[in-house]
């Protein structure tokens, strides 16, 4: 029978092997506080029933998509430097499909909205607005309000 060889202590290659499996796994890192949401106003505005902002950038409505209450109001902010409209008129549209107006509803036409003007609108007609704006319209400048009922959808 043989002898088994002994080995001596390597106090090198203990120190190196425990650096490896150290760095081999990551430190665990606490996780952050998470911050509070920054409250929409848009959100809030529902909310409390006050009106809802729409910013018109270069060639999009932000949001592009919102819903208000019955009697709501709609502020339209022009915050680019280009001349913008909100039209939901098929016959002014280029594409007359982009418009959608609820049951009883009256078409609407800003005019030409310079630079950091704006336009308003109360929306009594419960149901979905399409609208667009006239001169970016082909560019996809097309928004959609869905106005609710006191109480729905919430």
């Amino acid at each position: 029978m043989k002898a088994l060889k002994q080995h001596s202590f390597n106090p090198l290659l203990f120190v190196a092997m425990a650096a490896a499996m150290l760095l081999a796994c990551p430190p665990r890192a606490d996780p952050e506080p998470e911050e509070p949401p920054v409250p929409d106003p848009r959100v809030e505005a529902m909310e409390e029933n006050e009106e809802v902002i729409v910013e018109m950038t270069d060639n999009r409505f932000e949001p592009e998509r919102a819903s208000v209450q019955v009697g709501q109001t709609v502020r339209w902010r022009n915050s680019s430097s280009r001349i913008h409209t909100v039209t939901a008129d098929p016959q002014l549209a280029a594409n007359p499909q982009n418009i959608e107006l609820p049951e009883g509803a009256e078409r609407f036409h800003s005019g030409d909205i310079a630079p950091e003007e704006e336009f308003t609108r109360q929306l009594d007609v419960p149901g979905t607005y399409r609208y667009v704006c006239v001169p970016h319209e082909m560019e996809g400048m097309v928004g959609t309000l869905t106005v609710e009922e006191q109480g729905e959808g919430r």
